[in-house]
C-alpha cells in the first residue's frame, strides 16, 4: 500500500474516532434537587396608590383661573386659598354698582343737609308745610335709591367672593386639572384633593381570575418607587361588575399603616389564592410542556412523566412522578433517554431560598 493510502486510511480512522466520541460525550446540564417547601399560589394584577377620599374642586360661577396659590402634593390647612379667578364682566359689574353707590351717597348727604335747613325754617315758620314734606319725601326717596345700591354691591361683592376658592378642610393637592387661563363653569374640577393622608391600593384584575379572588385575601405588595421592599396588604372589597372595555375588574386594598407611599404610584400585586405548607417543588424550569421532567440518574438523563399542582413563577408542585432528593436538569434541550450526562448542580443566588 502506498504512503498517500495510508495517510488517508489514518486519516479517515480519526474522524471517525472523534466522530464517535463527540456523539457519546457526556452532555453539560445543570442541575436542582427536588425537596419540599411551601407553595404558593398567586393572581397578578396591577394597580397604583390612591386617596382614601378625595374631591374635585369647583368654581360656583363662570370665570377665568388667574393664579394657583399651591403645587401639586403640597399639604393645606382648611380656609388656605387655593386659587384666584377673575372675570371681566363680573368686575364691570360690580365696578358700576360701586360707582352709582357713591354717587348716591353724595346725592343723599345733600337732600339730609337740605333737608334739615328746611327742618328749622319750618320750625321758625319761615316756610310752608308743603315745602318741609317735599324736602322730606326726597330725602327718604333718596335713601331708600342709596339702600338698594347698598345691598346691590353687597351682592356684587358676595358673587366677587366666589372667585376666591379656600380649601374646604385640611388635606393634601393631588392634582392641577386644568391650566392657568382656563375658563371654567361649576362643572369643572379645578384642583383634586385628597380629603386625608390614607391611602389605599386600586387594582385590575383580570376577568378570567374572577372566581379566585376573594374579599380578605393575603396581597403581597411591590412597587417600582420601593425596589427590594414587599408589604403585605389583603383586599377589602371587589367591584361588583366586570369593566367591558378593559375586560377586567377592580379591587380595594388596604396598606399598612407605615407604608411609605404617595398617590399614583404604581404597585405589582400578588393575591395568594391558595397555599400548601409542605409541597414537593422543583424550579419551573425543570418542567417540559407541563407534564416532563428530566432527571439524572448514574450520569444518564431518565425522562420521568409527572402531575404537578401550584406554581409561582419561581417553583413547581410535583403531586406525583418524582420523589424528594431527585436530581431535576434546569431547562432540558437535545436529551436522549439515558444519555450520559456531566451533571453540575447549580448554585443558588444569595438571598434565594
Amino acid at each position: 500500500m502506498s504512503r498517500n493510502k495510508l495517510l488517508l486510511a489514518f486519516t479517515v480512522i480519526l474522524l471517525s474516532a472523534g466522530t464517535i466520541w463527540f456523539a457519546m460525550r457526556p452532555v453539560p446540564v445543570k442541575t436542582a434537587t427536588a425537596d419540599y417547601g411551601s407553595a404558593a399560589l398567586f393572581v397578578y394584577a396591577s394597580g397604583q396608590v390612591v386617596p382614601e377620599e378625595k374631591i374635585n374642586l369647583r368654581s360656583k360661577t363662570v370665570a377665568r383661573i388667574a393664579r394657583f396659590h399651591v403645587e401639586e402634593g403640597q399639604q393645606v390647612k382648611k380656609g388656605d386659598l387655593l386659587v384666584s379667578l377673575e372675570s371681566d364682566e363680573a368686575m364691570a359689574q360690580l365696578s358700576a354698582a360701586s360707582a352709582e353707590l357713591a354717587q348716591l351717597e353724595t346725592d343723599t348727604g345733600y337732600k339730609r343737609r337740605e333737608y334739615t335747613r328746611i327742618q328749622k325754617l319750618y320750625a321758625q315758620q319761615a316756610v310752608s308745610l308743603r315745602e318741609h314734606d317735599n324736602a322730606l319725601s326726597l330725602l327718604l326717596s333718596a335713601e331708600n335709591a342709596l339702600n338698594r345700591a347698598r345691598a346691590n354691591v353687597e351682592a356684587f361683592q358676595a358673587r366677587t367672593a366666589d372667585y376666591s376658592l379656600v380649601s374646604p378642610f385640611d388635606g393634601l393637592i393631588l392634582e392641577k386639572l386644568l391650566d392657568k387661563g382656563s375658563m371654567v363653569t361649576n362643572t369643572d374640577g379645578i384642583l383634586a384633593m385628597a380629603t386625608s393622608q390614607a391611602m389605599s391600593i386600586e387594582g385590575k384584575v383580570d376577568e378570567l381570575d374572577a372566581d379566585r379572588v376573594r374579599v380578605g385575601q393575603k396581597v403581597l405588595l411591590s412597587l417600582d418607587s420601593l425596589p427590594g421592599k414587599v408589604f403585605e396588604g389583603a383586599i377589602r372589597s371587589l367591584a361588583p361588575r366586570v369593566d367591558y372595555a378593559t375586560k377586567s375588574f377592580k379591587i380595594k386594598i388596604d396598606l399598612p399603616a407605615d407604608m411609605p407611599v404617595r398617590p399614583g404610584m404604581s404597585a405589582e400585586l400578588n393575591i395568594l389564592v391558595q397555599e400548601k405548607a409542605k409541597a414537593l417543588l422543583v424550579p419551573a424550569n425543570a418542567v417540559v410542556e407541563g407534564t416532563t421532567v428530566w432527571i439524572v440518574s448514574n450520569n444518564q438523563a431518565t425522562k420521568k412523566l409527572v402531575k404537578t399542582g401550584l406554581r409561582d413563577g419561581r417553583k413547581i408542585e410535583i403531586l406525583s412522578g418524582l420523589k424528594q432528593g431527585d436530581q431535576v436538569i434546569l431547562s432540558p434541550s437535545g436529551l436522549k433517554e439515558n444519555g450520559r450526562v456531566n451533571a453540575k448542580p447549580e448554585q443558588k443566588k444569595e438571598g434565594s431560598e
